[in-house]
């Protein structure tokens, strides 16, 4: 998995690409703490995913809910069919979401 970090347009956005799975979510990680060392705002570009499993959706989760509980806003985007289907398929879709952080229509996950 890689990630490529762009700061040009005030917000920081990662634009991930690869497996989102056990051997890669490491520096996802990494660059989600990173990105909310350098301000409050962020967006995740999903578009370049390939695959995702649980790890890798637990760890957008947690960065989605680091975000929101500290004042910040998480934004996933473009998120590609494979993914959606993955989220669908392990209920961390929007519909069947139970998560205790979700503020109106702020799920990641809109599949």
């Amino acid at each position: 998995m890689q990630i490529t970090v762009d700061d040009s347009a005030g917000t920081r956005v990662l634009r991930a690409s690869g497996e989102a799975t056990l051997p890669g979510v490491a520096g996802l990680r990494a660059a989600l703490t990173e990105a909310w060392s350098g301000g409050r705002e962020a967006v995740l570009d999903a578009g370049g995913l390939t695959d995702i499993d649980l790890s890798g959706m637990q760890t957008i989760c947690s960065g989605h809910r680091t975000f929101q509980n500290r004042g910040g806003n998480l934004v996933v985007r473009n998120l590609p069919e494979c993914v959606r289907a993955a989220a669908r398929q392990a209920a961390y879709d929007e519909k069947h979401s139970l998560c205790p952080n979700r503020r109106g229509d702020a799920c990641v996950w809109k599949c």
